[in-house]
């Protein structure tokens, strides 16, 4: 007892710092991570930014609209409350526009771009943002980070506490526990699942127990499915072949070990509904060793799949048009170079930019913009070939691939599609706007 009482002092206080030891470097790892995924954040934001300031500064120098320049930085920097300083100098360090702000930054992110407005003669384009945001944000996030650190240290010392109290009483208890082992391995692992559907079998395969999850996806009630073999409640498929699912239960009692379903099994509800699940099976083992019977927890696993599903498609098409983005034309791309290289099948890429699509923007406005680019990528889709692979590839750019298609018969497609968008009604209104 009193080598209890000693483990009592001390080995909470250890299993504190191990338990705390890890959590901290991750805390820490976590805070450096987040710190410089904000610092990403303000680069590839500043850059955009930089970009479209850019492509409107070029214009003006090359029409030598000097004053036109200077007022747009300082719009620019009075309208951008982290804007620092602005400045654009010309090739002879003649200073064509600048804005600075009244107080200064104790932490700044310079960025500097040429912008070529003559041969051989470029100007230099500087600006400096504010970063204060980002190590406003890592302060607060590393007082959080310390707050939860503490209040999980505290709650692990309580559970930890607890345990290592629970232990000394089952000590004395021990004696007394041994006859209800079955039962309370049953009720624990039950209790321990209550999130997900719970089956429990005799080591027949036999159904003992079925919680509400479980009674909800097989669409069973517990007193129906009672002493029922499982295939006749748990009745699962492959998403893919339809054919029937390995049984876990009747694997798990084979192998004694813990079973896993593979991917892609779908549970058909006695009324016919279709779940995607995921599971796995244990055996319930006596004092003993011998095997008493089994425990199958599994979880409805739909919603996941088609959020899978979804950002998938996502990471691979134009979320504006809803065609084939540049990375997934890329791979495509690189596939059919493998066929040619190996000498199999030959194919053509076809690539299309709209004329004057800045016009459109800057005279009709970008809703109209955006929408002559749905219009154009709709009749792209439609008078293509229905093998052939249509993206936009940024902007006004769309890129094609045809499939097994020689040269010739690519041209000819790519030419009537020209005509075909030409002689779209958006585009003879577009044409109508135009000014004379």
């Amino acid at each position: 007892m009193r080598l209890l009482n000693g483990f009592h002092r001390h080995g909470a206080w250890a299993a504190l710092i191990v338990f705390l030891a890890p959590l901290l470097i991750a805390a820490v790892a976590l805070w450096q991570q987040q710190y410089r995924n904000d610092l990403d954040e303000a680069r590839r934001a500043a850059e955009s930014e930089f970009r479209i300031i850019t492509s409107v500064l070029t214009d003006n120098i090359q029409k030598k609209n000097y004053q036109v320049i200077d007022s747009l930085l300082k719009e620019w920097g009075a309208n951008s409350p982290d804007i620092v300083e602005i400045r654009l100098v010309a090739a002879n360090d003649f200073v064509l526009g600048e804005y600075q702000r009244s107080s200064r930054a104790q932490h700044d992110l310079e960025l500097k771009t040429p912008i070529e407005y003559s041969y051989e003669k470029k100007a230099t384009l500087t600006a400096k943002k504010d970063l204060a945001w980002v190590y406003a944000k890592r302060e607060k996030l590393a007082l959080q980070l310390i707050a939860a650190s503490l209040f999980v240290g505290a709650a692990f010392w309580f559970l930890i506490d607890t345990i290592i109290r629970r232990r000394r009483e089952a000590a004395v208890l021990k004696a007394r526990t041994e006859e209800l082992f079955e039962e309370k391995q049953l009720v624990e692992i039950t209790l321990h699942s209550i999130g997900d559907a719970v089956i429990t079998t005799d080591p027949l395969g036999k159904i003992a127990y079925m919680n509400p999850v479980a009674e909800q996806l097989t669409g069973w009630s517990q007193p129906e499915a009672r002493h029922r073999p499982l295939l006749d409640v748990f009745h699962v498929i492959d998403e893919t072949t339809r054919n029937p699912a390995v049984n876990p239960v009747a694997q798990c009692l084979e192998e004694g070990s813990v079973v896993s379903l593979a991917n892609g099994v779908v549970l058909i509800s006695r009324h016919g509904n279709e779940y995607a699940i995921e599971d796995s099976a244990a055996p319930i083992r006596h004092a003993d060793g011998r095997v008493v019977g089994t425990v199958l927890v599994f979880k409805d696993a739909t919603e996941k799949k088609r959020l899978v599903r979804q950002i998938s498609h996502q990471a691979r098409h134009d979320s504006l048009t809803g065609l084939v983005n540049r990375s997934e034309f890329n791979r495509q791309l690189e596939r059919l170079l493998g066929d040619v290289r190996s000498g199999d099948g030959e194919h053509a890429l076809c690539y299309l930019d709209l004329d004057q699509f800045k016009v459109v923007n800057d005279t009709c406005g970008h809703i109209a913009g955006d929408a002559l680019l749905q219009q154009i990528s709709m009749l792209l889709k439609e008078h293509a070939r229905a093998g052939d692979l249509v993206a936009r590839l940024g902007g006004d750019e769309f890129g094609l691939l045809f499939e097994n298609c020689p040269l010739v018969k690519a041209e000819e497609i790519s030419r009537s599609l020209c005509r075909t968008i030409g002689a779209s009604s958006i585009c003879r209104r577009l044409r109508s706007r135009r000014p004379r």
